[in-house]
């Protein structure tokens, strides 16, 4: 922390050194006597001796000329602060867990990268948590922040060609990656680092324009060639249990544009294909079962994503069911289904054989008021609904 008490700040709070909760912090501020956003380092935060203390005051200052609903509140959090090649990378996180990247490049000149929320509130109760926040991956310009476990953790970008993955060894910089090639041409510009740890990988999911999601992974299961639950449906335990249908998983989660996916999964436990197949339109589509700290099922059409929240995990005999952009009920089953039943509002019934059925609505000249829909397995005993 040395390197950060040099020169340019002027005054060093009366509550340095203070112990609460047993973490050390530090309150920098700037002469001005009723500084609205005085600048805390408190441990456990990732910082680089040889930055420049002056970076925290640029940062904090350029954040504040954002527009007001952007502008920080109270005391700011150093997350991370370093240099990495020729820039000055700071992350800060103000009192209501809003965040905000400031880069300074070789050239003096500094940028606000985005603000975004992915903190939590401070909490005035101690102990008092530094963190605040679940996030352990942030994107920076064309780069990106790991919160990585261990000193020196192996980071591998994910490539997909074709039906192979290639793994590049990326390298962090005093906790920053100078570049992070994108998965592949269909995956919206998504990238994906894995950092292998001891009996596991966490997968590291950059959007463009949004902060990343670094979460642990027990499970990925696709489908096999036949549409079928492989039998070897074994944990994610090193990179050689991520093909390109695992990655294809990962990356549909990274490229969800829903509110639900744009926070961080700490504890993702299972990534499960239900369907893949094509729907009446022509477009390739598949639903998800996404495990974890909260369970939904991610719907790709291939043209949009939905996320149908679930509050449990999705059981294997599921059908889920939703309308498309022509109007259409369409309902896609796991590989137990056996048979779908749709009655329409007009006291019609539609049956299909099998896990997939698609209604067309208009043609029936029914309204899309209140379907109920139904499903057996091969035993004739129902299965789970979604949504119900």
């Amino acid at each position: 922390m040395k390197g950060f008490l040099r020169n340019r700040l002027v005054v060093l709070a009366a509550l340095a050194g203070l112990v609460v909760g047993g973490v050390s912090t530090w309150l920098f501020l700037d002469p001005r006597e009723d500084d609205p956003n005085p600048i805390a380092i408190a441990e456990p935060a990732e910082t680089d001796s040889d930055a420049d203390s002056a970076v925290f005051a640029e940062a904090r200052d350029a954040w504040r000329s954002r527009p007001a609903t952007e502008q920080p509140r109270g005391e700011l959090s150093v997350l991370h602060a370093g240099r990495a090649g020729d820039r000055d990378v700071v992350i800060l996180l103000d009192d209501t867990g809003l965040g905000a990247v400031y880069e300074r490049r070789a050239d003096g000149a500094g940028e606000i990268l985005w603000v975004e929320q992915f903190g939590r509130p401070r909490d005035t109760t101690p102990p008092v948590d530094p963190w605040r926040t679940e996030v352990r991956s942030l994107v920076v310009g064309d780069g990106a922040w790991i919160g990585a476990s261990g000193e020196h953790p192996r980071l591998d970008a994910a490539v997909l060609a074709g039906d192979e993955v290639r793994w590049e060894r990326v390298t962090a910089e005093n906790g920053i990656v100078p570049r992070v090639p994108a998965v592949g041409p269909d995956a919206c510009g998504a990238k994906v680092i894995a950092e292998q740890r001891r009996d596991a990988v966490r997968f590291h999911l950059f959007r463009t324009r949004q902060s990343g999601v670094g979460t642990n992974v027990g499970r990925l299961t696709p489908l096999d060639a036949s549409g079928r639950t492989p039998a070897d449906d074994r944990p994610v335990s090193s990179l050689d249990d991520v093909g390109a249908a695992e990655l294809r998983l990962v990356s549909q989660l990274a490229c969800a544009e829903s509110a639900e996916y744009s926070r961080p999964i700490p504890l993702l436990f299972a990534i499960v294909e239900l369907w893949r197949g094509t729907l009446p339109g022509g477009r390739d589509a598949s639903v998800l079962a996404v495990s974890g700290g909260r369970d939904t099922v991610l719907v790709d059409t291939g043209d949009e994503t939905s996320v149908i929240p679930t509050g449990h995990p999705v059981r294997r005999d599921t059908v889920v069911w939703w309308f498309d952009e022509d109007e259409r009920l369409v309902a896609v089953g796991t590989p137990e289904v056996a048979r779908i039943d749709v009655a329409l509002s007009d006291g019609r019934r539609v049956t299909r054989p099998g896990r997939f059925a698609a209604v067309e609505l208009g043609e029936l000249s029914v309204s899309k008021a209140a379907p109920r829909v139904g499903a057996v397995n091969a035993d004739g005993l129902p299965v789970t609904v979604l949504p119900r």
